[in-house]
């Protein structure tokens, strides 16, 4: 983990996190430097499992989670927040496989792919131009946004659900 001036921690190697009832303000996995064109310089893969093996009821928490590029699991904890915080898939990320923990707001740019097996309590906004796929997982109140991606619900379980096509993310 790379924590530069700004104090902000990028994950570029593979890495299991364990939250451990703790929260982690802002975590970036992955890394991609661009060129004054728009091109890119270098790019370095991140590969982060998100775990909480917290003790007592508390929960871990990653308020911003932006998944730039490699691979990344979500099998714990609770990522984002009820104040907008999210977790943020770039474009062309990579995969993202949830299997537990908690999502709360979540963005999904065109070239990404999120697939939700578990987990419980998903919740809030989430925002697709890329592909979500759901076979399991038990969610709150969640709104889909689907702007030019493809969401796929094959199962899980859903207490209020709304889908509205193509707003602005």
């Amino acid at each position: 983990v790379d924590a530069g001036d700004e104090q902000m921690a990028v994950v570029r190697k593979t890495l299991t996190l364990d939250l451990n009832g703790m929260t982690v303000d802002y975590l970036t996995v992955g890394d991609v430097v661009p060129d004054e064109a728009g091109g890119i310089i270098d790019s370095y893969n991140g590969n982060l499992t998100v775990v909480d093996n917290a003790q007592g009821g508390s929960c871990g928490k990653i308020k911003d989670l932006e998944f730039v590029k490699g691979s990344l699991a979500i099998q714990g904890g609770w990522i984002g927040d009820y104040d907008g915080s999210k977790l943020t898939c770039n474009g062309n990320s990579g995969s993202v496989i949830i299997s537990g923990g908690t999502v709360y707001n979540a963005t999904v740019g065109d070239g990404a792919t999120v697939t939700v097996t578990g987990g419980t309590g998903h919740a809030g906004n989430w925002c697709n131009d890329g592909t979500l796929n759901i076979t399991d997982g038990t969610f709150g109140g969640v709104k889909f946004y689907n702007n030019s991606g493809t969401i796929a619900i094959s199962g899980g379980t859903f207490s209020t659900l709304q889908n509205f096509d193509n707003p602005s993310s």
